[in-house]
């Protein structure tokens, strides 16, 4: 047997006895992404309502929508997506 076949061989074998692990990783990973899209656009509606002055939507990772208004020091210009984000929360004026 060749060693390409057995590699085959031993991967669908692993995907047959684990299929659910793949999916999760994969669920997993794009929940990360999507993490990161909302603290990427939080941090530019900040810019946005500290530019013009206005409410702007906020989502927090509970994913809720809030409105609020910021301040020029609110926003982070080195936000860092690699990892674990705590955003600072703006003043809620409902």
């Amino acid at each position: 047997m060749s060693y390409l076949v057995w590699l085959e061989l031993k991967y669908s074998t692993l995907s047959l006895i684990i299929p659910g692990q793949h999916l999760i990783k994969e669920i997993e990973f794009q929940l990360s992404n999507l993490d990161k899209i909302r603290i990427y656009c939080n941090n530019e509606y900040k810019k946005i309502s500290a530019t013009y002055n206005q409410k702007v939507m906020n989502v927090n990772d509970k994913w809720l929508i809030t409105n609020n208004k910021y301040k020029i020091n609110d926003y982070n210009p080195n936000i860092n997506l690699s990892g674990n984000n705590h955003e600072a929360s703006g003043s809620n004026d409902n």
